[in-house]
């Protein structure tokens, strides 16, 4: 295994384990500490990006990382743990809205990645991606609102 699939499994895995992670360190941390770290790693990740590839990120990434900071910092302020379980909600809901603006600004989601595979994709192919894109939306909806 590459450096950068070990990334790329760390970076999944702690994405997947953030709810787990969040409720185990408020176990045993007051809120405002853990807000604190959350908003630590937010920073460095942060850095780390705009020493790399901050220039390339989307203005959909910059509102999904301003928005953390946000929730987060609201928390270590506040001492209230309700802004910190907000989080895969707005996460799911940044998700919509990358895949719900694409339905609006074709090529959607599922058609890019479509086009990775096979560049020239069929009529009847590039509707079902659309459909395929507005199934995810739907998902990313109801995930977002059972996690709120």
């Amino acid at each position: 295994m590459t450096v950068s699939s070990w990334r790329a499994a760390a970076r999944l895995a702690l994405a997947l384990g953030y709810p787990v992670a969040i409720y185990c360190a408020l176990l045993w941390f007051e809120p405002r500490w853990v807000a604190a770290a959350v908003v630590a790693l937010i920073l460095i990740r942060w850095r780390d990006r705009a020493l790399g590839m901050f220039a390339g990120l989307s203005w959909l990434s910059h509102v999904v990382i301003a928005c953390s900071l946000a929730l987060s910092l609201g928390a270590a302020f506040t001492n209230d743990e309700t802004l910190l379980r907000l989080y895969p909600a707005g996460i799911n809901l940044a998700m919509l809205a990358l895949f719900g603006l694409s339905l609006h600004t074709p090529p959607s989601i599922a058609e890019r990645m479509a086009r990775l595979r096979r560049p020239d994709l069929p009529e009847a192919a590039v509707r079902y991606c659309r459909h395929v894109t507005e199934v995810w939306c739907v998902f990313f909806a109801v995930n977002a609102t059972i996690s709120i």
